[in-house]
């Protein structure tokens, strides 16, 4: 009895020391999958071969543009010795009415700066200088609103930008006014169509710049705004996501016959608008100039 027993408990261990290897192996590899996920994407600078016109059409790019997996976007990069580049576009109407609407700041943070950063919003999204006019935005005859002529409505009032600092300070300048960075975006063809220039080093002449080098590395950040209907401040996170203005609660027709206030205009849908900003970092690895590319 005691030789059986003695045999059945170190069966019972070796059974459970084996459960208790497979357990530590499955937790290795999940909690190994998670931390990996919570990091940054990474993405290569591409050397600027050919010129590229901030206009708001990423033909320049050709087939450089990848895709993103924070949000339903690509996005291309590339610097030469002076310059960095971007481009960012969506044809996903989920994206483009949160930065449309709520505004999109995107954030620099050089390693040579360590935690100093700063941002560039825009564009501004709907505030009161740009709030939708229903004159302009509904098609000719009178409802329901056209969503592709009231995005390029809303495009057309962003004529300004915001330069933020750490602390948050901001400063609002024409767009008109900028001298060394340049900045478009546009629709075209359905898609949404975002183009930036901006030093990589201060000079002279530049109040802001990347502070970087070819080779060198950055991290970049996304962050968007939510537009809250019946919110004339507009570009403001929305703990509730898409509020319904008073008396919108889902009738065909609003005050004065017009769309019902609680839903969006027709074509873009509920899901148009969402209660998730878009909020994300990626590192950015400079190019260097091939010196056989000369």
């Amino acid at each position: 009895m005691p030789d059986r027993l003695s045999n059945f408990q170190e069966k019972y261990v070796q059974h459970f020391q084996l459960n208790m290897r497979k357990t530590s192996t499955v937790l290795f590899v999940l909690i190994s999958l998670f931390l990996s996920g919570c990091g940054d994407t990474e993405i290569n600078s591409v050397w600027r071969k050919q010129n590229i016109v901030i206009d708001g059409d990423n033909s320049d790019w050709g087939n450089s543009l990848i895709s993103l997996d924070k949000i339903d976007a690509l996005a291309g990069i590339a610097n030469d010795n002076e310059y960095l580049y971007l481009c960012l576009t969506t044809s996903d109407p989920v994206v483009e009415n949160k930065i449309l609407s709520g505004g999109l700041t995107l954030w620099f943070q050089s390693s040579n700066n360590g935690s100093e950063k700063f941002g560039i919003h825009f564009p501004l999204g709907i505030t009161d200088s740009a709030m939708p006019n229903p004159d302009e935005d509904m098609k000719p005859g009178g409802n329901p609103f056209d969503p592709s002529r009231m995005q390029q409505n809303i495009l057309k009032r962003q004529t300004d930008l915001e330069i933020i600092n750490t602390n948050d300070n901001r400063i609002k300048i024409p767009i008109a006014e900028l001298k060394d960075i340049q900045i478009k975006m546009a629709l075209k063809d359905g898609k949404l169509i975002y183009e930036m220039k901006m030093p990589l080093n201060q000079r002279n002449s530049t109040t802001y710049a990347l502070n970087a080098n070819p080779g060198g590395s950055f991290r970049l950040g996304a962050e968007s705004g939510i537009f809250i209907p019946g919110n004339r401040a507009g570009n403001m996170p929305s703990p509730g996501g898409f509020d319904m203005p008073p008396g919108g609660g889902g009738d065909d027709e609003g005050p004065g016959g017009g769309p019902g206030g609680g839903f969006p205009p027709e074509g873009m849908g509920r899901n148009a608008f969402s209660n998730s900003p878009i909020n994300f970092w990626i590192n950015v690895k400079l190019a260097q100039e091939n010196p056989q590319s000369k």
